[in-house]
C-alpha cells in the first residue's frame, strides 16, 4: 500500500509540475508575442536548452525579434528555426526579408532559391530573386529570369525597368531607353519609369530633356523627395541653371537636418524640446504635415504642454487653418503660467 502511495503521489506530483510548465511556457509565449521579450526570454531559453527544436518558441522569437527591430537576434533565431524544419517556407521567409533588408544579396538569393524549390509557382517571388541578382551584380542572371517572366507577362512594366536598369548597367543605352519606354507607353505616370527615363537622359547629356521629369515625379511623389531634389539639382546645375540648384541643394540640406532630428525624437519619445525642434526642423523642410503629427502625438500623452500647444497653433497658422491655432492659442492662455 506505502508503495501505491508513493507512486500515485509522484504521478501527481510529476502531473502538476508538467502543468505548470505548460503554463509557464504558455505564459512567456504571450509575453514574447506581445514584444515583451525581455520577460519571456529566461523561460524561453530554459525551453530551448531542453527542446532545441521547439518550432513555435524558434517562431516566436524570431518574429518578435524581427517585430523589435533587432536583426541580429532576429536572424539568429530564423537560423535555429530553419534548422529545425529545413522544409518549411515560414522561417526562410523570415530570413529572406532580413537578408533583404540589410542588402545580403548572396544569402537572399539561395533563400529565394530554396523558397522557389518549395513554391515553384510563385512568380511574384521569380520577379524578386530576379531583383536580387540584379542588385549582387550578376547582371547575366537576372537577364535571364526577366526574359523568361516576360514570355509569361509580356506586358509586366516592373521586369521592363529591371530589364533597362540591366541594360544602363552594361552602357548599353539605347536598349535601355527602348525598353523603359516600353515600359512609360504601359504606364505613363510610373514613378519608378519617369526617374529611370530622366537618368537615361542624364547618361545621354540631355539634362533639358530629364528636367521636366523629375519635376514631376518631385511634384507628385513624397517619396522621393531627397532622391529626386538631388537628381533635378544635378540636372539644373548642368543646364546652366545654378541659381535653382544652389536651391535645391539648401532644400536638401534641411530635409537631411529634419531626418537626422526625426532618428533622434524616436529615441527620446517623452523629451519635449527634442520633439519641438523635430517639428520645426520638417516645417523648414516644407513637411508641415509631419510637424503637425509629432506635436499632436506628444500632446496626446502631454496636454498640458503650453510650448507643444504653442508651436502647434503656428503649423495650423502656416497650414492656413487659424480655426485650429485658435484653439491652441486658447488652450495655451488656459494653461498655468508654471507649464512650460
Amino acid at each position: 500500500m506505502l508503495f501505491v502511495a508513493l507512486v500515485a503521489a509522484a504521478v501527481i506530483g510529476f502531473a502538476a509540475w508538467t502543468i505548470h510548465s505548460g503554463q509557464r511556457r504558455q505564459n512567456a509565449l504571450a509575453l514574447a508575442k506581445k514584444g515583451r521579450i525581455d520577460e519571456a526570454l529566461p523561460v524561453l531559453k530554459q525551453i530551448l536548452s531542453q527542446s532545441p527544436k521547439d518550432m513555435e518558441v524558434l517562431e516566436t522569437l524570431a518574429n518578435s525579434y524581427a517585430s523589435a527591430g533587432h536583426k541580429g537576434e532576429a536572424e539568429a533565431f530564423a537560423k535555429s528555426w530553419i534548422d529545425a524544419a529545413p522544409d518549411q517556407p515560414g522561417p526562410r521567409v523570415l530570413h529572406l526579408k532580413l537578408m533583404e533588408e540589410a542588402n545580403r544579396w548572396t544569402e537572399a538569393i539561395a533563400d529565394a532559391e530554396k523558397l522557389l524549390e518549395m513554391e515553384p509557382s510563385n512568380e511574384k517571388l521569380r520577379r524578386r530573386l530576379a531583383g536580387f541578382r540584379y542588385s549582387a551584380g550578376d547582371f547575366a542572371k537576372a537577364e535571364e529570369d526577366c526574359r523568361s517572366l516576360l514570355k509569361v507577362s509580356p506586358r509586366d512594366r516592373g521586369i521592363l525597368i529591371l530589364l533597362s536598369q540591366i541594360a544602363r548597367s552594361r552602357n548599353d543605352v539605347k536598349q535601355a531607353g527602348d525598353l523603359i519606354d516600353q515600359a512609360l507607353a504601359l504606364a505613363p505616370s510610373n514613378f519608378s519609369a519617369l526617374v529611370a527615363r530622366a537618368n537615361l537622359y542624364m547618361d545621354t547629356d540631355e539634362p533639358e530633356k530629364a528636367i521636366p521629369i523629375y519635376r514631376k515625379v518631385l511634384a507628385e511623389d513624397p517619396t522621393r523627395r531627397k532622391s529626386t531634389r538631388y537628381q533635378l539639382s544635378r540636372a539644373l546645375q548642368r543646364s546652366g541653371n545654378e541659381a535653382e540648384a544652389r536651391q535645391l541643394t539648401e532644400e536638401l540640406r534641411k530635409i537631411h537636418d529634419a531626418d537626422l532630428l526625426e532618428d533622434e525624437r524616436l529615441g527620446h519619445p517623452d523629451y519635449e524640446d527634442i520633439q519641438i525642434r523635430a517639428a520645426k526642423a520638417f516645417v523648414e523642410a516644407d513637411n508641415m504635415k509631419h510637424a503637425k503629427t509629432i506635436l499632436e502625438s506628444f500632446l496626446s500623452a502631454n496636454p498640458q504642454s503650453r510650448a507643444s500647444h504653442r508651436e502647434l497653433a503656428d503649423i495650423y497658422r502656416k497650414m492656413g487653418r487659424p480655426d485650429l491655432a485658435a484653439r491652441h492659442d486658447a488652450i495655451v492662455k488656459s494653461l498655468p503660467e508654471s507649464h512650460p
